[in-house]
């Protein structure tokens, strides 16, 4: 908790944009709207924003890759569903997605988040941002080094200084007992190792996912 407390310290607490990243299964949605449902009962003017599969110029690039055999949809005995992306065996294809994934994500955050922001003066809860978009484009790319990857400073571009980014994250072991679809996701254990390296990359504010609901809310 020490930790914790000197990382908070150190960023903007008059910002007006947090944002909740971690991988499934971390409790993400739950920790958001309670977030905003507490900075409403303390009059803050807030909005929470679903910001994943932001897909439009995208969309062509899933389209053909599907066609070409490079994406596969597993469906589970739930009815839940888990996407692949084998985008690496295709050289063309694992260069043109994150650029067009760089161009809708900015347009999604330009709409969504920024002028909201700007022109309506509110505060903005994020379920998911731009760093969890970082983490699924390089897993569909079969990237594994954040430091080396040309795309990197392509997405941070984004996002703005004054942004708060709270990382929920657990052992891998938690997180699949949690829910079907993670325990079942092969790519589960990459997922946490890269938002391990994020974390203090982008000086993220970590919070230990594994505790209970509400003392994970206490803390955030």
């Amino acid at each position: 908790s020490t930790t914790g407390k000197s990382e908070l310290s150190s960023m903007h607490t008059d910002c007006n944009l947090i944002c909740i990243v971690g991988p499934d299964g971390t409790g993400k949605s739950t920790q958001a709207a309670y977030l905003v449902d507490t900075l409403r009962q303390d009059g803050v003017d807030c909005e929470y924003k679903w910001l994943r599969f932001n897909h439009l110029l995208s969309l062509p690039i899933l389209i053909v890759a599907r066609m070409l055999g490079l994406s596969e949809v597993v469906t589970l005995s739930d009815g839940k569903k888990i996407g692949y992306h084998y985008y690496w065996r295709s050289n063309l294809i694992s260069r043109i997605y994150p650029v067009t994934m760089y161009l809708d994500t900015s347009l999604n955050y330009i709409f969504r988040v920024y002028l909201p922001i700007k022109l309506l003066k509110k505060t903005i809860i994020c379920d998911r941002f731009v760093y969890d978009t970082i983490i699924d484009v390089m897993i569909s790319t079969g990237r594994s080094d954040p430091d080396n990857w040309m795309f990197s400073k392509l997405f941070t571009s984004i996002i703005p200084k004054r942004c708060m980014g709270i990382l929920l994250t657990a052992d891998e072991d938690t997180l699949r007992q949690r829910r079907n679809d993670v325990l079942l996701d092969k790519n589960l254990r990459d997922k946490i190792e890269l938002y391990d390296k994020l974390g203090p990359k982008y000086r993220l504010f970590r919070v230990d996912a594994s505790l209970p609901i509400p003392e994970v809310s206490r803390i955030i």
